[in-house]
């Protein structure tokens, strides 16, 4: 279910920002004229804001669900890895200070 859905999410990024870039500008853009004579006046507007709107909604409300999907099915949360009791028995390793070799060499004759 989960691929199929992420399969249907990047279709949807695909015709959202195909349905983004065909949008006329508020100015005198690069794109406002053929986008206003291929289309009409006002029908390719409403069209392509709609279709941008129902993508938007879609990606927003598919990634929520995919999120609480995960959650669900998760058994652990990061508070609980975070949370997990340190061995006592085992000393923490001490990183050497600046100026001391980690390594000793003995001296050689």
């Amino acid at each position: 279910m989960l691929t199929f859905l992420t399969v249907l999410q990047v279709l949807a990024c695909i015709v959202l920002i195909t349905s983004v870039l065909l949008q006329p500008s508020k100015g005198d853009g690069a794109f406002s004229p053929a986008a206003q004579t291929s289309v009409g006046n006002s029908g390719g507007t409403n069209f392509l804001f709609k279709t941008t709107m129902a993508c938007a909604a879609f990606l927003a409300v598919s990634s929520l669900y995919m999120t609480w999907s995960k959650i669900r099915d998760s058994k652990s949360s990061v508070i609980d890895q975070l949370a997990a009791p340190i061995n006592p028995g085992v000393a923490p390793a001490v990183p050497p200070a600046a100026g001391d070799s980690p390594v000793t060499t003995a001296p050689t004759e």
